[in-house]
């Protein structure tokens, strides 16, 4: 990943950000977003600290990604995380869709 082919902006203030190795920096607000595993991390907040249940619920399966990743144990370990009410992995991707559908909208 070369960083500089694909223009970022800043979530907060939507202005061009700067890349260095360790990640991308605004220089309006002064935030700074790293990169993990050649991925830049533009998260506001973690997800134990996210407003919706199924989000939060994301930071405790991550725990167990090695285990979860497999064809086998993936929809097992999703429910027993997430609980009885959580939504079939069709639903979560389509309410998560549906929620940076949302977010991309009111940005605009």
């Amino acid at each position: 990943m070369t960083g500089r082919s694909t223009p970022c902006v800043c979530p907060f203030c939507e202005l061009r950000l700067s890349f260095s190795e360790v990640g991308y920096s605004c220089r309006s607000c002064q935030r700074t977003y790293s990169i993990r595993n050649g991925i830049p991390s533009f998260l506001t907040q973690t997800e134990s600290q996210g407003e919706n249940p199924m989000i939060r619920s994301v930071g405790r399966v991550d725990k167990l990604a090695k285990i979860y990743e497999t064809r086998l144990w993936c929809p097992i370990v999703y429910h027993i995380y997430g609980g009885i009410g959580i939504p079939s992995t069709k639903e979560a991707v389509k309410k998560v869709t549906e929620m940076a559908d949302s977010a991309k909208r009111a940005k605009d």
